[in-house]
């Protein structure tokens, strides 16, 4: 079992999990390749033929739904070597050809001599496709657990459910390691306060997070921080709260202030690339639309206002992590006020830590349990006896 690294008792976190090597390494299968990932949002893949490329964990992946109507999810790489089968973010083929082998692969079986390696586990939920490595996970809301009641708090916000503006994600390379954006994004509403201060008030977004009435709830395997009012349904909580922030764990995130939904894929020990979806709602006019991606866009891109602000504090802590002698970090705010109520899991006050400190609890958790190797490395491939013709 891995040293302890968090204590939920005190709330404080050896800084060194930024900056090992080890510890990265043991993510890969302990935490990413165990857990249900984000891949694409479902209308990128409606067409037949239609794929889109992303990465679970560092292992690099391909969505491709086939002429049967079915979203598979391959590893994106020719199982002759390492060349990947496909670059672009998204695009269309019935037939992918390695570009170093010249063989044929196709998301259906039978339509060529091979298909590549397949992803186990896919489901289609709230508008997104998701994958699982893990043959013996549990069913995507199972494993949600009670987070599935906090994810309803977000699409409920956005008329027909979530859809996704514009045809491309946002990117941008931050030179972090991947757990402090998912933590901060947990509940981190008092950098509000201080860090995005400037960028709040230029671009007018009213008063800060840890200002307003509010609590975070920590429940299944995610967290949420949510302002409350107005009290449009007592009969439903969900209805009277906005969402600010979310972390479905490990690496899925949502912010309220830009309508965004994150996915933090980690690139190495302090090299972490962020690819946002704008979101809007399914029966928002196409203005609306519009407007909410040019605000996500302003605060997330590559040169956003909120992008800038969160990596500046992200890179010099994971900087500081590999110099530092164990120094621990300390996630106590609010610490012993936590409360259980009518509500899924554990709640706090807005502004506090403790959804930060249920995202280490689980983290931790994971570390301890049996590693998932690659999928590459659990199946032996039949491989084509000649190239696929040109």
């Amino acid at each position: 079992m891995p040293a302890p690294y968090f204590d939920p008792k005190t709330g404080l976190l050896l800084d060194r999990v930024f900056a090992s090597r080890r510890i990265f390494d043991l993510e890969q299968g302990s935490v990413f390749r165990k857990s249900w990932l984000l891949i694409a949002p479902t209308d990128w893949l409606d067409e037949p033929g239609a794929f889109v490329t992303t990465s679970m964990g560092r292992d690099p992946v391909l969505a491709w739904r086939a002429s049967d109507g079915r979203t598979r999810v391959f590893i994106n790489r020719c199982v002759g070597g390492s060349s990947r089968l496909a670059e672009d973010e998204r695009g269309s083929m019935e037939v992918l050809t390695c570009p170093c082998h010249g063989w044929a692969y196709a998301a259906q079986a039978g339509a060529t001599e091979l298909s590549p390696i397949a992803v186990p586990r896919v489901e289609a939920f709230s508008g997104f496709i998701f994958a699982c490595m893990d043959e013996e996970a549990p069913p995507l809301a199972d494993w949600m657990g009670d987070f599935g009641w906090c994810w309803e708090v977000i699409s409920r916000r956005y008329a027909g459910g979530l859809a996704v503006c514009g045809g491309a994600s946002l990117r941008a390379r931050l030179a972090c390691n991947w757990k402090l954006a998912a933590e901060a994004h947990s509940g981190d509403v008092y950098s509000d306060l201080t860090l995005s201060k400037a960028t709040r008030e230029v671009l007018d977004l009213g008063a800060a997070l840890a200002e307003r009435r509010g609590l975070q709830i920590a429940a299944g395997r995610g967290a949420i921080a949510v302002t409350v009012g107005g009290g449009r349904s007592p009969e439903d909580p969900r209805e009277d709260m906005t969402p600010v922030l979310a972390t479905l764990f490990p690496n899925i995130s949502y912010d309220g202030r830009g309508s965004a939904l994150h996915v933090w894929h980690p690139r190495g020990v302090a090299e972490t690339e962020v690819q946002t979806y704008c979101l809007a709602g399914r029966d928002d006019a196409e203005v609306h639309s519009l407007g909410a991606r040019r605000r996500c866009q302003q605060l997330f891109g590559p040169a956003g206002l909120m992008t800038q602000d969160q990596d500046a504090v992200w890179s010099a802590i994971s900087a500081g992590a590999r110099t530092s002698r164990g120094h621990p970090l300390n996630l106590a705010m609010g610490l012993g006020r936590e409360r259980r109520s009518n509500l899924p899991g554990r709640q706090s006050d807005l502004a506090s830590e403790m959804n930060q400190r249920a995202f280490y609890e689980w983290w931790q958790e994971q570390l301890s349990t049996p590693s998932v190797p690659p999928l590459g490395d659990r199946m032996t491939v039949d491989r084509p006896s000649r190239p696929a013709p040109n």
